[in-house]
């Protein structure tokens, strides 16, 4: 590894350790400040073939997120019985973050499962102060599984001007924190280059393309003294789905690294690979 690989790497580890002591602040405070109900983080999964097994479905679920566990220890995944203890083919999955269940509704629902198409779609209860705790000894009924349902976005991409009223789909009371839906793309600039605004414009066009054939970007701005790029969606999954394709991809040579500015930190992008750059994400 040559003297610049080194610098850039360092410096990438610099401007990453300044933003995470800064997001753990921030998210301790906002942790101390809400939580979530226990309806953000359940799914309810209905149509079920009887010869799915609990196993099936934790191997299923658990691809889209880490599932929460009871007092008891054990993953959080009740399958519903009738009297004679038969399984109905229906079932409640609980995650330990909310963002997880719209992972899981997009990826699965109306799939086939065990030769079945099963249907999954977020869990509502009528006691809405239910703790998160209880949720496998209470739930003895299964959930009110009616949802509202919501129109798609169609707001045209653009760097920063989509309305704030969009929020509201990543959410029944549209307060999901805008930290949870921004993706920090590092690298996006050569560290000893120097830019015009014309090229900085160029390259903030084409990042936004990428983005936007993920998801739809509500705003982009490109901190030239960091380096990066913050791009904020009008979801959390698209965020999420950004952090995964970006991370580790190659822009005008670069190696990009990509975490979630709500991250505590384990996110799984500190290593920096820079041997590899013959896939640029654009040229």
């Amino acid at each position: 590894m040559d003297k610049d690989e080194l610098e850039l790497k360092e410096h990438l580890k610099a401007i990453k350790k300044e933003a995470l002591e800064k997001r753990k602040k921030e998210i301790i405070k906002r942790k101390q400040g809400s939580q979530h109900s226990r309806e953000s983080s359940a799914i309810y999964v209905s149509n079920i073939s009887k010869h799915t097994s609990q196993l099936d479905l934790i191997t299923l679920f658990s691809k889209y997120g880490k599932i929460r566990r009871t007092r008891e220890e054990a993953l959080n995944c009740k399958m519903y019985q009738d009297e004679k203890g038969n399984f109905k083919g229906d079932a409640l999955v609980v995650y330990e973050k909310p963002e997880s269940v719209q992972l899981a509704i997009d990826m699965v629902d109306g799939t086939i499962f065990n030769k079945s198409t099963i249907k999954v779609e977020r869990a509502q209860f009528e006691d809405n102060k239910r703790k998160l705790d209880d949720v496998d000894s209470a739930a003895e009924d299964p959930p009110n599984k009616k949802i509202k349902s919501e129109d798609p976005v169609t707001s045209a991409h653009g760097k920063d001007n989509i309305p704030e009223e969009t929020n509201k789909q990543d959410g029944e009371d549209g307060n999901v924190n805008e930290e949870e839906k921004t993706v920090i793309l590092a690298n996006v600039l050569g560290v000893h280059q120097k830019y015009s605004s014309e090229e900085i414009d160029d390259i903030t066009d084409d990042i936004l393309g990428g983005c936007s054939s993920i998801g739809t970007v509500q705003s982009l701005k490109i901190d030239i003294n960091s380096d990066e790029a913050k791009v904020v969606f009008a979801t959390v999954e698209d965020a999420i789905k950004c952090k995964l394709q970006m991370n580790g991809r190659f822009f005008d040579g670069r190696e990009l690294v990509a975490y979630m500015l709500s991250d505590d930190g384990d996110d799984g992008t500190q290593n920096i690979n820079t041997e590899n750059a013959d896939t640029d994400l654009i040229e």
